[in-house]
């Protein structure tokens, strides 16, 4: 009796089907968790969430699982020193290599050693005069300058030991000081001048609801006063209040942005300490060289 063949109902496969296969194959092999990586980095980003990274090998490939382990950005404290994590997303291949990274804090591994603490990290919280800054979710270009805010020691001022200008900065809370790495110490610096512009009148001519910080027509940066009369004054960027002119201090938001305020004004930008007549209605008023200086 002869045999009768039957015809396969299973369709032809494709060439774009066959290159799909071979890609996922391909993926989940390199994703493998007994694949080491070859450069030893992982591999973040939070920008897109379906163009996947694999963090086990270190390379662009598609992650089939969707599983992904959230870093969050800032600074952190370890072994006495200090760190920047980059913010992103550790892409894991299957549910073993997630619970192995995150066992293993694999958000720490993508964190960069910003400095040393002498006597010890993370003992005290931030200075009141930073406070605003949220350093989880800032730039991490930013945050390198709060490094040793995070420090047990005591905050640089005259004559501190020093190897570099890094290491005399955020200086300690003293009107007006500034310092630089000079022969193993921080010596004494002026502030720095006044940017063009800074000091002069925003071109508001009518005041807003409330003291504080705003947009206006002359300047990016407008400090107003509201509380019994209307003043403002152009102002500029800083990270630290060592970045101020004299008689001016730093004030920083959430994002670790900063402005410049007269001295004597809150730290939240609640309260402006202008003088009645610093640019009020508009009006020009005297020139940078003494902004600050007078009475609030």
């Amino acid at each position: 009796m002869s045999r009768v063949r039957v015809p396969s109902l299973r369709r032809p496969t494709t060439w774009l089907e066959s290159l799909s296969a071979l890609l996922v194959a391909a993926a989940v092999a390199a994703c493998s968790p007994d694949v080491a990586r070859s450069d030893g980095a992982l591999t973040s980003d939070a920008s897109d969430a379906t163009a996947s990274m694999c963090g086990t090998c270190g390379r662009e490939v598609p992650c089939p699982s969707g599983l992904s382990l959230s870093c969050a950005g800032g600074l952190s404290c370890r072994n006495d020193a200090v760190f920047r994590r980059t913010a992103g997303l550790y892409h894991a291949c299957d549910q073993s290599e997630l619970e192995r990274v995150r066992r293993e804090d694999v958000c720490a591994a993508t964190s960069t050693r910003l400095g040393g603490c002498r006597s010890g990290c993370g003992a005290r919280p931030m200075p009141s005069r930073y406070a605003q800054c949220d350093l989880s979710q800032s730039d991490p270009t930013r945050t390198a300058a709060y490094a040793r805010l995070l420090c047990a020691d005591a905050l640089p001022t005259v004559f501190t030991p020093c190897q570099d200008n890094a290491d005399c900065h955020p200086a300690a809370d003293v009107a007006d000081l500034n310092l630089s790495c000079r022969g193993g110490r921080c010596q004494p610096l002026e502030r720095p001048q006044p940017e063009p512009g800074f000091g002069a009148s925003c071109g508001l001519v009518a005041p807003p609801a409330a003291d504080g910080v705003l947009d206006a027509p002359r300047c990016a940066r407008c400090v107003v006063r509201t509380r019994g009369c209307f003043a403002q004054r152009c102002s500029q960027r800083c990270q630290l209040d060592e970045d101020c002119p004299a008689g001016w201090d730093c004030s920083v938001d959430s994002r670790c942005e900063g402005v410049c305020l007269p001295r004597g004004s809150a730290r939240d930008r609640s309260v402006i300490a202008l003088a009645c007549g610093e640019g009020d209605g508009g009006v020009a008023d005297a020139g940078a060289s003494d902004a600050g200086l007078r009475d609030p």
